[in-house]
């Protein structure tokens, strides 16, 4: 007499894996908005050392260096009392390990709410995404 595998426990066996393999695969554009709640949550806090960690080390601002750049963040979030930032990634573009996307920066500077828009560009490196440039705001 021959037996046959429960094709019902087989069945659900298949859908389990199949679930846990969906929620372990990250796409790259849920690591991208990911990158983007860190960096507004940092910029939020003013937290320039957390922000450092989502850029790269030759990260540009229009043509601010990494470290310009950090010092015009932190001075700006300090004297204009900016809060309630976010930044949305949209119309994002992934070719291999680069990025390029419009980001939004929403956020209340000295009680008037602002949105604002700027190109950029990220690389994926052994850490995940960070970003590598940004066009400068004129606002």
């Amino acid at each position: 007499m021959s037996r046959r595998p429960p094709i019902l426990a087989i069945l659900l066996a298949a859908l389990l894996l199949a679930f846990v393999v969906e929620r372990l695969i990250v796409t790259d554009l849920e690591a991208l908005d990911a990158w983007a709640q860190s960096a507004s949550e940092a910029l939020d806090a003013s937290d320039m050392e957390a922000f450092g960690e989502l850029i790269t080390e030759d990260f540009t601002y229009g043509r601010m260096d990494r470290d310009a750049a950090l010092r015009y963040a932190q001075a700006a979030s300090r004297s204009a009392s900016a809060s309630g930032i976010q930044i949305v990634l949209r119309r994002v573009e992934v070719d291999g390990d680069t990025a390029t996307a419009t980001a939004r920066i929403f956020g209340t500077v000295v009680g008037r709410r602002y949105t604002l828009q700027t190109p950029v560009r990220l690389e994926r490196g052994p850490d995940g995404w960070l970003l590598a440039h940004a066009e400068a705001v004129n606002y």
